[in-house]
């Protein structure tokens, strides 16, 4: 007989040690979410509490399910592991339950969509136009004494040809096969109706230690919600209800196609819906739909960085489960491939005769800096920054970490600062604030210097277009940035070979001169014009280098890319690339900086580190993907710029070994 493995003996490891990839980056692996599988057994799994497995030719445990997301693991080493959630039936075959499971346990299932390769030299290239439309009809598992032989899986495939022109070839080898979405690779895609209409006569019988695998389709056994209903954030909507709708509808067609979903919105006299309808029934569809509905909406009306977590967050709440304190999952607003719980806090406001005051001192205090560490998370203030305002939305307390708990950790203890300034009567300064030190956000001070040269970087000056557009936006107009550094700071500026001359004007009679200041409007000025939120914080750094003192280890002292009204260390890593596929995509190496390892070392030292690189599909501008890392001490900063260093030197030392192994089979 077959015995079924209980869910709770299929996870291999913790979830919260993995990092999970977007469902972008999902969709080229082996088994991408909604792909049905078979999980098959290994030595030392257990059928039930205190039953072992039975170690025979002929006994296989197996379990169906369908995968839901994809994650990698083992970052550091050269056989690094991906694993898959995978959603199983369970005992009862009614109940739904999820594992973690890795790919060498997973075969396609019966009923899979897949491409059909004579050679296994197209279904490693994800070149689906070389391949054949085909489904699974079974897969057979070979086992002897529970060890997975040198050629553990073969499949039976129905390759689909024109009319009735259907071939079922034998024996295939899973190197031979890759996933087919759902309508994608025919015209027509009747596939599901031949399959079950198709009945395969054969007098072939599975060898000795293999099983046929041929259970009924997934789809009878397992009910997944067929539908969503968002209800859109109100403050993005009365920002411009018509650029909202034409950014969806513009879209509709290109993510059906992708997903196979069907989208349309649902208008009110006050609200604006989105609903998500899965045809194939597979809930995983939906969230890659919506997925892409977001990053639409990002490119083309949230643009701004500082808008992006609210956004998200407002989303998510729609359709992610919520912890009573508000807590839920959603992607990283610095780092869309990757996902992170997120909570987020109004700042308090009070009324200044007509105007609303927002209070920030709450949340500058040295202590709750390093709270918010201690919790390993990463806190930010959003607000107008950078001289660009917030999309309609109020001023409001990002928090995001790795774990629900410590986000919840971090939540509490700004809540608790937020009732205690509450409870003051006098305005609460934080020591940090007193501190007339460099780094902090004092007030522009007198400035000893009297001139400054602000240098463009290499990779901005090569785009000659762009260059223009910030000389126009420069010195042409009544509001140009060279007569409001006049105005307001004191200081005249002239342009050289693409660098900015800044000089304090003598006995100017409408404001004390501050070069400073200047310094930071003509920065605004060309951030702003940048647009693509990943380049910023790079072009922020090098502008700043380019007038600062820089230390022996790289580090300078800038404005906080996060919180404009703060100064801290920084330090910047190029990431390396990785490889580049038969398309001419290019991967860069990113792992190393989004482990576990390295965000535990990064909030032990009490710093923060971003990964740049294109993010909710806006490309960097033509800078290369990078990783900057910030912090309030100087000594920190410098030992986290070592770690990250190292870390890619390591992660890089295993690829070249990989691959040296994959060249020569040892």
């Amino acid at each position: 007989m077959d015995y079924l493995l209980t869910p709770t003996n299929l996870n291999e490891i913790r979830e919260s040690d993995l990092m999970e990839i977007s469902f972008a980056e999902a969709s080229k692996a082996r088994f991408p979410p909604t792909c049905s599988v078979w999980i098959v057994a290994e030595e030392g799994d257990r059928a039930n509490p205190g039953m072992s497995i039975p170690t025979t030719d002929t006994s296989i445990i197996i379990r169906e399910g369908i995968v839901l997301s994809v994650f990698i693991g083992d970052v550091f080493s050269s056989t690094r592991q991906i694993y898959y959630k995978v959603e199983v039936r369970g005992p009862s075959f009614n109940s739904l339950n999820s594992a973690i499971v890795k790919q060498a346990r997973l075969a396609f299932s019966r009923g899979t969509p897949v491409y059909f390769f004579d050679d296994t030299y197209g279904a490693h290239t994800n070149n689906s136009g070389a391949g054949q439309c085909g489904e699974v009809l079974s897969c057979k598992v070979g086992l002897s004494h529970q060890k997975i032989l040198e050629d553990p899986v073969k499949y039976t495939v129905l390759v689909l040809g024109e009319e009735s022109n259907h071939v079922v070839r034998y024996d295939v080898r899973p190197e031979q096969l890759q996933f087919r979405p759902v309508g994608k690779g025919l015209k027509n895609d009747s596939s599901r109706k031949i399959l079950n209409d198709f009945v395969v006569s054969s007098t072939r019988s599975p060898p000795p230690g293999f099983h046929n695998a041929s259970l009924e389709n997934i789809e009878k056994h397992i009910s997944l919600p067929k539908q969503k209903e968002i209800k859109l954030p109100g403050w993005i909507v009365s920002s411009d209800c018509d650029l909202v709708r034409s950014t969806i509808l513009g879209a509709v067609p290109v993510i059906e196609q992708l997903t196979g979903c069907v989208l349309r919105l649902v208008e009110t006299s006050t609200d604006v819906n989105l609903v998500v309808h899965a045809a194939n029934n597979v809930s995983t569809l939906v969230r890659g739909a919506i997925e892409h509905v977001e990053n639409a909406l990002i490119q083309k009306v949230i643009v701004s960085e500082q808008s992006r977590g609210r956004f998200l967050y407002d989303m998510a709440s729609c359709y992610s489960e919520m912890k009573p304190d508000g807590t839920l999952q959603q992607r990283n607003p610095f780092n869309s491939f990757e996902k992170v719980w997120m909570n987020v806090i109004d700042i308090p406001a009070q009324t200044m005769g007509e105007e609303l005051k927002y209070s920030i001192s709450p949340f500058i205090d040295s202590k709750i800096n390093d709270d918010i560490h201690a919790a390993k998370c990463i806190l930010n203030i959003c607000r107008d920054n950078f001289g660009t305002q917030l999309l309609r939305c109020e001023p409001y307390i990002l928090i995001v970490g790795k774990q629900a708990k410590n986000v919840s950790i971090a939540t509490a203890s700004i809540k608790n600062a937020i009732k205690r300034h509450a409870q003051s009567s006098v305005e609460f300064i934080p020591n940090s604030s007193r501190n007339n030190g460099p780094l902090h956000c004092l007030p522009y001070a007198n400035s000893s210097f009297k001139s400054r040269k602000l240098t463009l970087p290499s990779w901005l000056v090569s785009d000659e277009a762009f260059c223009q557009r910030i000389h126009t936006a420069l010195f042409e107009g009544d509001q140009c940035t060279h007569v409001r550094i006049r105005e307001r700071a004191g200081c005249d500026m002239v342009s050289t070979a693409h660098s900015l001359l800044v000089r304090t004007i003598p006995q100017c009679e409408k404001v004390y001169p501050n070069i400073n200041k200047a310094t930071d409007i003509i920065e605004n000025d060309i951030l702003d014009l940048l647009g693509a939120e990943e380049s910023k914080p790079r072009l922020l750094y090098d502008l700043t280098e380019s007038y600062s003192e820089v230390s022996h280890d790289g580090l300078i002292m800038m404005r906080n890319f996060m919180q404009s009204f703060e100064r801290v260390w920084a330090g910047i890593v190029e990431i390396p690339i990785l490889h580049v596929n038969e398309s001419g995509d290019t991967k860069y190496s990113t792992c190393p900086f989004l482990c576990k390892e390295t965000d535990d070392e990064m909030h032990k030292l009490g710093c923060t580190l971003k990964v740049c690189g294109d993010n909710f599909g806006i490309r960097l501008h033509r800078c290369k993907p990078y990783v900057i890392i910030t912090g309030k001490q100087k000594r920190n900063v410098g030992k986290a710029l070592e770690y990250a260093t190292k870390s890619l030197k390591k992660y890089q030392s295993s690829q070249q070994k990989k691959r040296v192994q994959n060249l020569t089979g040892k």
